[in-house]
């Protein structure tokens, strides 16, 4: 009888361990299909194909495209301010609407107070809006939440995960061809 006790206890306490480990097991899944239902998108990518590629990459290639396409008088020229005829593309790709999507860029934050932000654009390089000309339509998105968000810093890449539309907005800073719901923001890690 002693050892038909014993045996229960050990049958019992292995059940409970493993149902623990399972559990744990199921929860750390979780997290990771909640991260993976994000596509990790590339700004090429919101460009339609047969597009002219624009010219990415770092901010010396952002400036030779400055120094370029725009006059030298020291900012004076309306022409100045405005995207270049080549780089004004509003042409979306109709597939990404509602898709869960995250994407990496800079924020120009657009309702703010301090660090918290409740609507900016995304944009592919840092400088776009405040000290470059925007960059072309379909490479920058809108950004709303319903909750202020909290940033580090605009010189800082970010990550942004949400719900991208192919909706276009705009204000006196630029324009947009993509709106996003927001979902989440984190540090850019490559």
């Amino acid at each position: 009888m002693n050892g038909e006790v014993t045996m229960k206890r050990l049958v019992i306490a292995i059940f409970g361990l493993m149902t623990i480990l399972f559990l744990n097991a199921c929860s750390q899944g979780k997290d990771d299909l909640s991260k993976s239902k994000y596509y990790e998108l590339d700004w090429i990518e919101l460009k339609p194909e047969g597009e002219e590629p624009i010219r990415q990459g770092s901010l010396e290639i952002v400036d030779d495209w400055f120094e370029d396409d725009y006059p030298q008088d020291g900012g004076t020229s309306d022409y100045y301010y405005g995207a270049p005829p080549q780089a004004s593309s509003v042409g979306v790709v109709a597939e990404l609407d509602g898709k869960h999507v995250r994407v990496p860029g800079f924020i120009v934050p657009i309702e703010f107070e301090a660090n918290l932000i409740t609507e900016f654009f995304l944009v592919p390089y840092f400088g776009a809006c405040f000290h470059k000309p925007p960059p072309p339509p379909n490479q920058t998105v809108f950004v709303s939440s319903a909750e202020p968000v909290k940033f580090e810093s605009i010189y800082d890449p970010v990550w942004i995960q949400g719900v991208i539309k192919t909706e276009q907005t705009g204000n006196d800073i630029a324009t947009a061809a993509y709106t996003m719901d927001f979902h989440g923001i984190e540090p850019y890690v490559d």
